[in-house]
């Protein structure tokens, strides 16, 4: 005969612990990572898309409108029929507000192309992860903007 108002101990426990696991999910997944910031960056620059690269680097004292010219002109002149792959294999956060992916980059993509690592730097702005374009090595890509607005 079943009693009604009773509750099975191991089945709440096992609830909360389900609803505790998916809580601690979703919020690491809503929480951006270096790395996937990193690889959104990487991908945008891979595919030439100027807007991408503009929403994810730290600007510092340029403009949007200055730095999505000089994206444009990196993407669209510069780099143009530029091939490379690309690798993460390790983050850091140093504090708060700023961290380093490292990755390898395969440089002129070809059947004599070899990896070589590189870093970004991101930096946190108005609360979201953003490249520190002037920390990229000058090597790893054509014409990488500047913040002081030279290329």
């Amino acid at each position: 005969m079943r009693q009604h108002g009773r509750v099975n101990l191991v089945a709440l426990i096992g609830v909360s612990m389900l609803l505790l696991l998916g809580a601690a999910l979703g919020s690491a997944l809503l929480r951006e990572s270096l790395s996937s910031t990193a690889s959104k960056f990487m991908d945008a620059l891979a595919r030439g898309d100027a807007e991408t690269l503009t929403d994810l680097t730290y600007r510092g004292e340029l403009s949007r409108e200055q730095l999505l010219d000089q994206w444009k002109f990196t993407t669209q002149v510069a780099g143009k029929h530029y091939l490379f792959r690309w690798q993460i294999i390790d983050e850091k956060q140093s504090d708060q507000d700023q961290g380093t992916v490292q990755m390898f980059i395969w440089r002129n993509y070809g059947p004599s192309s070899y990896e070589e690592r590189y870093g970004l730097e991101l930096r946190k702005e108005e609360g979201k992860w953003k490249v520190d374009v002037s920390a990229i090595a000058r090597n790893m890509y054509p014409s990488l903007p500047r913040l002081d607005g030279t290329m």
